[in-house]
């Protein structure tokens, strides 16, 4: 599990992402950061398409930011997802056009 500390992590670990087409599985915890680190991690994911396991767990208490539609457009080019998790994190009822 990857602890956000920093959400500027995901910037320097997008070319990782994109030169490792094995990678299949990203779990992450946000401590802080709010809409900032939310939109950073969302930009990470649409860099690149291989994962098959998601989890994203918003530690400091229920997110209510407006950046969670981010995600889900960006892991909306992840077709090979098979497991996604959303703790914490709101997609609300209508979700977003990234998930249809």
């Amino acid at each position: 599990m990857t602890d956000v500390q920093s959400s500027d992590i995901f910037r320097l670990l997008v070319p990782f992402f994109v030169n490792n087409n094995s990678f299949k599985t990203l779990r992450v915890t946000c401590k802080k950061g709010g809409d900032e680190c939310i939109s950073k991690i969302a930009f990470a994911l649409g860099q690149f398409n291989s994962l098959t396991d998601f989890t994203l767990f918003y530690a400091s208490a229920y997110y209510e930011g407006g950046a969670s539609c981010e995600v889900i457009e960006a892991l909306a080019g992840h077709s090979g997802l098979k497991c996604l998790s959303l703790n914490n994190f709101p997609i609300g009822r209508d979700a977003c056009t990234g998930s249809s």
